[in-house]
């Protein structure tokens, strides 16, 4: 139940490796990636987020900014995998893996 004015209202990674196991995200508000932002590092571009996620929901969350994935946001070549989860709402991919 987060809001943020940049990216990422749940969780914002920028060029990490993570591993998210049984959480909810819900209810976040951002400028693009109202759950998630997912994204290479901005002050190293060659590095990319490896993100995993495991028995995970996202929700309800908004992107305040028009196709900016009011769920996800995934982009700049980095990775995602989604296991055993739910997302409501639109996973925005720009130039990454899913």
């Amino acid at each position: 139940d987060n809001t943020c004015v940049h990216d990422g209202g749940g969780f914002l990674f920028h060029g990490v490796d993570a591993e998210l196991t049984s959480v909810l995200i819900s209810d976040n508000q951002a400028k693009a990636g109202g759950g998630l932002a997912i994204s290479e590092n901005p002050d190293n571009t060659s590095e990319q987020s490896h993100i995993e996620l495991y028995n995970v929901t996202i929700a309800y969350n908004t992107a305040t900014q028009s196709n900016s994935g009011d769920g996800v946001l995934l982009e700049n070549n980095s990775n995602l995998n989604i296991n055993n989860s739910i997302v409501w709402n639109v996973i925005e991919i720009e130039e990454s893996n899913f």
